[in-house]
């Protein structure tokens, strides 16, 4: 599906506004840069979307001012993910962080009945999700406010959540990727939206933002998204479906009806899939004519994971050389799932990603922080590509997230 125009104009230009609106000592930086938490930005950035989406009003994230939602999310978000594993999690009352989760809950609670009161006194904006969800009918009878909460609830964490560690993973790639991100900016300044050439530096004023009729003219920018999305998807679990029919897999029988959980991070990982350079940060793989790799030369893929290794350990990543004699397209990593079940909001997450990601990086140059430097060295050192330094920073709490929470880079502005 798409994103309505009036509602994707909201998203874009709430994007536009906010991704701007960087603090300004990251502004002023001149030099070497200064070390900022571009995972904190990205929630912020995200949150103030979906605020516009979901209610038509601004939740003023990049206000930079503490947030109670974004600090309540993340105890709630680990709540989740315990009670997965374990139904009797909460009821562990002698843990200090159960109790913890549970005043978070009861807080995060709270701002949703808010949340249920404002819109039950003043309706939103018709483009918005909420209004949306007002004018629903289930058998005929509106939604109850329980149902409304519900609702509400899961598009404001869903809708803000993944998309914000999308944009974490694909800065990180980038920074520990020099060249390609600098093919990115080159991308962009061919449309205008950023300085050309490599030393390229304009007045940001100078810079229109970016609308929806860039998107397709913006292939990199897509392949590059995607590329993250393998390598780092945001719900790495994945996705369930019921098996249609008996389907023999792997010498077993799997019954019809059957629940089958699809992981998305081993399979996006796997050579099986996507050939031997399976580990490697290729863009390239879903330009128009390329394959997996099945059937690539080894000694080419050798050389191209040397290459990396050698362009991590100077924070300049060097892409990896094509495969050459593959012939199996390189399958859809379904990062948002697929069928009549697939994300409902994926229309919304690709706009947002494409629109922050051009405005940072068309007047930011991120490079690897200090944690992420450490960690391609590591993985230079012990014959790894840089995409494991990634993997290394991550911890999977329901979504892949940096494990401290924070994602810091060096970010030096470009104009």
């Amino acid at each position: 599906g798409s994103v309505p125009p009036a509602a994707a104009a909201a998203a874009a230009g709430t994007d536009a506004r906010s991704t701007t609106q960087l603090p300004s000592d990251i502004g002023a930086a001149a030099g070497g840069g200064a070390v900022f938490d571009v995972s904190d930005a990205a929630k912020r950035i995200t949150s103030d979307v979906m605020g516009q989406m979901l209610f038509g009003e601004d939740l003023q994230g990049t206000q930079w001012k503490p947030s109670e939602y974004l600090e309540l999310f993340y105890p709630v978000l680990r709540a989740q993910g315990e009670l997965i594993n374990n139904p009797f999690h909460l009821w562990q009352l002698w843990r200090r962080d159960v109790r913890l989760q549970r005043g978070c809950l009861a807080k995060h609670n709270d701002i949703m009945d808010r949340k249920m009161d404002r819109l039950m006194a003043q309706p939103p904006p018709d483009y918005t999700i909420a209004a949306h969800l007002l004018k629903a009918r289930v058998d005929g009878r509106p939604l109850n406010r329980n149902q409304l909460k519900t609702e509400v609830a899961a598009f404001m964490a869903a809708g803000f959540e993944t998309t914000s560690h999308a944009i974490t993973w694909t800065l990180a790639a980038l920074a520990a990727h020099q060249d390609i991100q600098q093919q990115l900016v080159d991308e962009l300044a061919s449309l205008g939206l950023a300085a050309a050439g490599a030393g390229g530096s304009a007045d940001s004023s100078q810079l229109r933002d970016i609308d929806q009729s860039d998107f397709s003219r913006l292939p990199l920018m897509s392949a590059v998204i995607k590329e993250t999305l393998r390598l780092c998807p945001p719900a790495p679990w994945g996705g369930t479906k019921r098996a249609p029919a008996d389907v023999q897999l792997c010498g077993f029988t799997v019954k019809k009806g059957t629940m089958v959980m699809m992981p998305l991070l081993p399979l996006s990982l796997a050579s099986a899939n996507y050939g031997p350079d399976a580990m490697l940060f290729k863009p390239q793989r879903w330009a128009a004519g390329s394959t997996a790799g099945g059937a690539a030369d080894a000694a080419d893929d050798a050389a191209a994971v040397r290459d990396q290794q050698h362009a991590a350990a100077a924070a300049a990543g060097v892409v990896g050389a094509p495969s050459k004699g593959g012939s199996i397209a390189a399958p859809d990593p379904h990062t948002f799932m697929t069928g009549p079940r697939d994300c409902i909001g994926q229309a919304l997450a690709k706009l947002e990603l494409q629109v922050v990601l051009a405005t940072l990086l068309a007047r930011f140059r991120f490079l690897p922080g200090p944690k992420l430097q450490q960690e391609l060295d590591l993985a230079a050192a012990t014959g790894k590509p840089p995409v494991a330094a990634l993997h290394a920073l991550a911890g999977v709490h329901v979504t892949m997230q940096p494990e401290d929470g924070e994602m810091l880079l060096v970010v030096q502005p470009r104009c």
